[in-house]
């Protein structure tokens, strides 16, 4: 109605109703300042709006959009909620934006800083593949590790993964850790190391590492007994007196994998075998002996 100021009775009124719209604003309310996100985890961000277009679109910055902004999603329904997974970018001056997809004018902000923590992970460094440790040495395994519990699990396997065998429930997440290799050998093993809280977050050696057995070369010599010829092309004989009547012997690879029972005691035929170095343990009624062996 438009009125003279003076005579109040002088006036006019709209023909036909018209609309008032509410002013078009987007809020967030989540996150929307304090929280703490870990990168890898998913977070639902939400927000209320009026009078908007369909859309909204969602980015967040780390130095209030200063020159740092990154889109989180160009256009998505505007539902009043997001699964926003948490980017491995950490930053403690983190802020979200919601606009309207239509008209980047109509906006809200964060109110206040949260922060973006790393992504949790463990790297394997040692032994990480292609190293040979020896059944009974001492080998230090080694990793990295962000954003963890206080305590890592380790654990080797021999056949890919299928199945572990646990080398310590729980240690310290100090970057090392000193394991008594065991008498186990393989070709095929790869060490895990997981986060003792949460066995997803882990990191398995890239390739395979190899266990020797560890049988040991005995330097004492038993002054009755001879071994000869080494190197040989094929056949070894064992010489021994009547107080060293010999029990058994064995020709072992590399691996420690028993490959040769002899019958016959004094005599080892090698001339089939591939050239390389095997050991050969000979248990007699006193002592037992561990030479290595060229097979030429």
């Amino acid at each position: 109605r438009i009125s003279d100021a003076a005579d109040a009775t002088v006036n006019d009124v709209s023909d036909v109703n018209f609309i008032l719209e509410a002013t078009p604003s987007i809020t967030v309310t989540a996150p929307n300042g304090g929280e703490t996100l870990t990168g890898g985890s998913t977070t639902t961000i939400t927000w209320t709006s009026v009078n908007i277009s369909a859309n909204v679109k969602i980015e967040y910055s780390k130095d209030g959009f200063s020159s740092d902004t990154n889109t989180i999603v160009a256009s998505t329904t505007d539902d009043g909620s997001y699964d926003w997974t948490i980017p491995n970018d950490p930053s403690s001056t983190v802020t979200v934006r919601i606009s309207d997809a239509a008209d980047a004018t109509v906006n809200d902000v964060s109110d206040v800083n949260f922060t973006l923590e790393a992504t949790p992970s463990i790297t394997v460094t040692y032994p990480n593949g292609g190293e040979t440790l020896t059944g009974g040495s001492t080998a230090t395994i080694t990793w990295t590790s962000v954003n963890i519990s206080a305590n890592v699990k380790i654990e080797y396997s021999k056949d890919g993964g299928q199945s572990y065998i646990e080398i310590i429930a729980s240690t310290t997440d100090d970057g090392s850790y000193v394991w008594t290799v065991p008498d186990d050998a393989s070709s095929t093993v790869t060490v895990r190391i997981s986060d003792a809280a949460d066995a997803s977050i882990n990191d398995v050696s890239d390739a395979d590492i190899t266990i020797l057995s560890g049988l040991s070369i005995d330097e004492n010599t038993i002054e009755s007994m001879r071994i000869y010829p080494n190197p040989t092309k094929g056949m070894i004989y064992i010489e021994t007196v009547d107080t060293e009547k010999i029990i058994s012997v064995k020709l072992y690879d590399l691996l420690g994998k028993v490959i040769m029972v002899s019958e016959t005691n004094n005599t080892v035929d090698l001339k089939y075998l591939p050239s390389g170095i095997y050991f050969i343990k000979i248990k007699t009624q006193n002592n037992h002996i561990v030479r290595r062996i060229i097979k030429d």
